[in-house]
């Protein structure tokens, strides 16, 4: 063939991402030779060298047969000439593309193949020899961990991703706190696959079959991998601390200036997914988890609550809060909300002079108080936050552009303060601005869990005559509609015990007020009325099969 076995890999590739899971029967005659190459060892060589070798090629030798020399020399054993085949290790990398594209691009029918590419492609996260290697192996074996979760949730058998998240977990994190600062790139690629494999399993929580993945991972095996990701949080926080001093120096080079914001920027980006991986393990730990948020996280982090020196570290300490609070239990909120409070109170206060992501972090705090801490400790304070997220949830949702997730958890914190949690009686607002502000805003969108949660809570107000649904029956419609299209679209924004009230609260709107729904109704898209014209039949019809004695 006049095709080099790179351009056939890359061809195969590009052809799986057109065919997807149609490219199935074709994975036998290109696994081999994949795997192969993987497991082929680094062409490495050590000989004898002299100081005239070294001095001859200043310490790197020419390129043209596909290698790279070096003659260093080693104390004691003199010198000694490294002969490394580059061709090979560029190979390989390129290998690790191709194997991610392939688990991609089929899903589910990679799974039966999937044990042995995970098993071959395992020990390439920790390649000695190529940064380049170990990130493109690090990402590759997310992919394949997410097709052996969709192939497992098919035929019912989770034994595979719950024998492999162990492994990976355990060698990818003890990659990233091995790797060299100095490859931020592929620091940055073992973080996020880490973080990814970890999102993975959280997608299946609600999965029976979800619980099943997370019986090989012990908690000695969660607290060692939190210990890593600390561990490299704390470099990183060092690295940008020595980065912004220089920033605040008397640098006169705009090329230096950008050389060094880049850096800055680079480790932004690492925090964001160590601090995800801590996040996930604590919530699938949730009371267990907190003698180590208690050793780990709170020496690290609790100071940057209260502290707003490096807005970045401040991000990572309060989402990390948040979850506790939420996932931890309620002794766990009762002992670390103050700390929380103290944070989002001086976020809060003034919103614009923060970032958004912090803004972001605070409003999400502020919901998870209202619901899992004692009412007494936001009492002194509500006044503040209510005034503060009414003006963030002002406006049209449809309008805000790059902040629509604030916005939405800004409303879902108002009513989870206001309209069904424990400031229902607030005499300094009046409710029907804050109950126009939540039935403008529905359905909730962005965040799913918050949305499950409103959701609910406006069945509750229905449900308890809160809301006049002969005056709001336009909107309630819509909103109805909306949400059970949204889940019909695959959405997880209601549970379905929530889709079933809100198809009650259709069905007796009908039987009660014929009149006025027929009159909402009319007012309402194509699509709405299709939805809703379902939802009411499916309830009558199984209303109408239940035999009462």
């Amino acid at each position: 063939s006049s095709f080099s076995m790179d351009e056939l890999f890359s061809a195969c590739a590009r052809i799986a991402a057109t065919l997807e899971e149609d490219f199935a029967p074709y994975l036998q005659a290109v696994l081999p030779s994949l795997y192969l190459r993987a497991e082929a060892p680094a062409d490495i060589s050590v000989v004898e060298g002299t100081e005239a070798d070294m001095q001859k090629d200043g310490g790197a030798g020419d390129m043209a047969d596909g290698t790279e020399s070096m003659t260093v020399a080693v104390p004691g054993r003199g010198f000694k000439r490294i002969t490394i085949n580059t061709t090979a290790i560029q190979e390989k990398a390129g290998n690790n593309r191709v194997m991610y594209e392939l688990a991609k691009a089929l899903g589910p029918k990679f799974g039966p193949h999937v044990e042995k590419a995970l098993t071959t492609f395992s020990p390439l996260v920790n390649f000695q020899y190529s940064a380049d290697v170990r990130s493109t192996a690090a990402q590759t074996l997310s992919a394949l961990f997410d097709a052996a979760c969709s192939y497992g949730a098919e035929i019912g058998d989770m034994t595979v991703p719950q024998h492999y998240l162990p492994l990976l977990s355990g060698s990818i994190s003890e990659q990233i706190v091995q790797e060299d600062a100095s490859e931020i790139e592929a620091l940055y690629a073992s973080a996020d696959s880490l973080s990814e494999i970890f999102y993975i399993v959280f997608r299946y929580r609600n999965d029976a079959l979800g619980a099943e993945i997370l019986k090989g991972l012990t908690m000695e095996m969660i607290e060692e991998i939190v210990k890593r990701c600390i561990q490299t949080m704390m470099s990183c926080l060092e690295r940008r601390t020595h980065v912004t001093k220089i920033l605040s120096g008397n640098l006169t080079g705009e090329d230096e200036k950008e050389e060094y914001n880049s850096q800055l920027g680079a480790e932004d980006g690492l925090l964001t997914p160590l601090v995800d991986s801590i996040g996930y393990l604590l919530k699938f730990s949730k009371t267990e988890f907190v003698p180590i948020f208690e050793k780990y996280v709170v020496p690290l982090l609790g100071k940057y609550l209260s502290s707003t020196a490096d807005i970045r570290a401040s991000v990572a300490s309060m989402c990390l809060f948040d979850d506790c609070v939420e996932y931890c239990g309620s002794e766990a909120a009762l002992r670390y909300s103050p700390s929380l409070l103290q944070g989002v109170m001086a976020v809060i206060q003034d919103t614009d002079k923060y970032d958004r992501d912090l803004v972001q972090a605070a409003v999400y705090g502020i919901s998870q108080m209202a619901r899992y801490a004692p009412s007494n400790l936001l009492a002194p304070h509500i006044q503040t936050i209510v005034h503060q997220l009414l003006a963030l949830s002002q406006g049209n949702k449809e309008d805000a552009g790059d902040t629509i997730y604030l916005h939405e958890i800004a409303v879902s914190a108002l009513a989870s303060l206001t309209l069904f949690g424990p400031f229902s009686n607030l005499k300094f607002v009046k409710q029907d601005v804050i109950m126009n502000i939540f039935l403008n805003n529905l359905p909730l969108e962005e965040d799913e869990d918050e949305a499950k949660i409103c959701h609910a809570g406006l069945c509750n107000l229905i449900e308890n005559g809160s809301i006049n649904l002969g005056a709001e029956a336009p909107r309630v419609m819509q909103i109805i509609g909306g949400i059970l299209s949204d889940v019909e679209e695959g959405l997880e924004v209601a549970t379905a015990d929530t889709c079933e009230r809100l198809k009650r609260v259709l069905f007796e709107m009908v039987q009660q007020n014929p009149q006025s729904v027929q009159q909402a109704y009319a007012t309402l898209g194509p699509d709405s009325q299709n939805v809703l014209n379902a939802a009411i039949q499916d309830f009558s019809q199984r209303r109408s099969r239940v035999v009462t004695p």
